[in-house]
C-alpha cells in the first residue's frame, strides 16, 4: 500500500504496480534524464509540450530510479506495454502525486491556464 503521508501513489503501469513519490532523488533523476538544471524545467518539458511516448517513458524511468526501483527487463517491458487508453489514468495518478508533493497547483476548474507553469511560484525570501 502506498504511503500517502509521504506523498506516495500507486502507479499501475503495463501490468505492474509501483509505489512512487516525488522526492529529491526523483527530482535529481529527472534533471539528469532531461539534461536540465532545474526539475521545474524537466516537469514542464514532460507536461506542457506535445504528448510524446519517448518523454513519458523517460519520465517514468527517472521516477522509478528516484524511488529505488531497479530498471529490470520486467520493468522495461511494463513501460513499453503501456496502452494509449492508459495514458489518461497514468496522468491522473501523476497529477495526484504532484499535488501530494506540493509541486502542483490546481485551479478551481481542475486544470491550469494555458502557459501557466504546473509548479507554484518561488517563495519570497532566500536560503542561507
Amino acid at each position: 500500500m502506498a504511503n500517502v503521508a509521504r506523498g506516495e501513489v500507486e502507479l499501475q503501469v503495463g501490468g505492474g504496480a509501483y509505489h512512487v513519490a516525488l522526492n529529491l532523488g526523483t527530482l535529481a533523476e529527472l534533471e539528469d534524464a532531461f539534461g536540465v538544471d532545474s526539475f521545474e524545467d524537466a516537469l514542464n518539458t514532460v507536461f506542457t509540450d506535445k504528448l510524446s511516448a519517448k518523454r513519458l517513458i523517460k519520465f517514468l524511468t527517472a521516477l522509478f530510479k528516484g524511488n529505488g526501483i531497479e530498471i529490470t527487463e520486467e520493468v522495461t517491458k511494463h513501460l513499453r506495454s503501456i496502452e494509449p487508453q492508459d495514458l489518461l489514468i497514468i496522468s491522473n495518478v501523476l497529477l495526484k502525486m504532484m499535488n501530494a508533493s506540493g509541486l502542483s497547483q490546481s485551479t478551481e476548474g481542475g486544470g491550469q491556464s494555458e502557459g501557466e507553469s504546473p509548479l507554484p511560484a518561488a517563495s519570497v525570501g532566500s536560503f542561507g
